[in-house]
């Protein structure tokens, strides 16, 4: 009848708990048949701290409550006015984000503070929504005081909606994040994927709904943003993004400025052994060093697809036209991105 009831601890306490009421005075005996459960419950205990044995903690309605397996709840799908994200852009939109990012190769993994500077369009408006996916977000800020979110359960296709909720309107919320190496819009590569098998490498590919992957953000082309970004490497490999490289800080961190704004799934991230040569004063190539020569050679006319579109549109407003050729384990045929295609 016990063995129904109790673990086998629990056996094993109250059966060395009726030797020593054995071995005490009969007339104090009790037959453990008619313990309460409170009673039990205090044999249980002090047989363990007698036995040397580790104390359950005592079972609280709290804990029960929480023990109790809860019903699975389906996540939401997306009900604004882009079917594939859960921004509320009509109440807030991103004008600019700054990352600031370690890049892990040993985790595969990000560790990353994603800084939104923020536009409220609705003055009642008390929740900022993003998309995400395959992130693990440990804290949001707002200035140096945490404030609550909620992250509802995971949909395969559009992640999970981060619903952040604020007294006020602030101008800017931080969160911080790591990716994860299941993250879709980050390819990370070992030495043996790479030519020069030395060094590990990292693409990402956030089109059409992978930045979210990457970072929290209203991942929907009805928002546009200026970005830039702060990014700690290893050494023997060099970032680069789809902005402008404005050297490395005094924290050896190198440092990236899109002025103009752009959808999120043109934010582009490589990291890499790879060098670079000009084909003119703002166009160039980047590749590792058995390539570079050759792919220079290949793309020597894009000076000339640029003047005839020039002619057709306008002048190119992006700055720097450069591409980068990935290594040979690159699986698409290509992605164009403003400033590093």
């Amino acid at each position: 009848m016990l063995q129904t009831r109790f673990s086998a601890k629990s056996i094993f306490v109250i059966g060395l708990a009726v030797v020593l009421v054995a071995c005490s005075d009969k007339s104090d005996r009790k037959s453990p048949k008619d313990l309460t459960p409170e009673e039990l419950e205090q044999i249980d205990r002090a047989a363990s701290e007698k036995a040397g044995l580790p104390v359950k903690p005592k079972a609280t309605p709290e804990a029960l409550e929480a023990a109790v397996e809860e019903e699975p709840v389906a996540p939401p799908l997306p009900t604004g006015p882009d079917q594939f994200s859960y921004a509320n852009v009509e109440q807030v939109k991103i004008n600019h984000l700054h990352l600031d990012a370690e890049v892990d190769f040993e985790k595969k993994e990000l560790y990353a503070t994603a800084s939104l500077l923020l536009e409220w369009l609705d003055p009642n408006a008390t929740e900022l929504v993003l998309d995400t996916k395959s992130l693990h977000i440990r804290a949001v800020m707002v200035g140096p005081d945490e404030v609550p979110y909620r992250l509802s359960p995971a949909h395969p296709i559009f992640g999970r909606k981060l619903t952040i909720e604020v007294s006020e309107q602030p101008e800017v919320i931080s969160i911080s994040y790591r990716t994860m190496p299941e993250s879709e819009g980050l390819q990370w590569l070992s030495p043996e994927q790479t030519a020069g098998k030395e060094h590990p490498f990292l693409f990402s590919q956030a089109q059409p709904i992978n930045a979210r992957t990457i970072a929290p953000l209203q991942d929907t082309p009805a928002i546009r943003m200026t970005y830039s970004a702060a990014l700690r490497v290893p050494e023997g490999v060099v970032p680069l993004m789809s902005a402008a490289e404005n050297g490395q800080n005094q924290f050896g961190q190198y440092m990236f400025e899109m002025p103009q704004p752009i959808p999120s799934y043109l934010l582009a991230l490589a990291v890499g052994d790879v060098k670079f040569k000009a084909i003119n004063e703002h166009i160039g190539v980047y590749a590792e060093d058995y390539i570079l020569d050759a792919a220079a050679e290949e793309f020597s006319e894009t000076p000339l697809m640029e003047e005839a579109n020039a002619k057709l549109y306008g002048p190119y407003r992006w700055g720097r036209y450069d591409l980068i050729v990935l290594p040979p384990s690159f699986p698409y045929g290509g992605m164009e991105n403003p400033r590093l295609s």
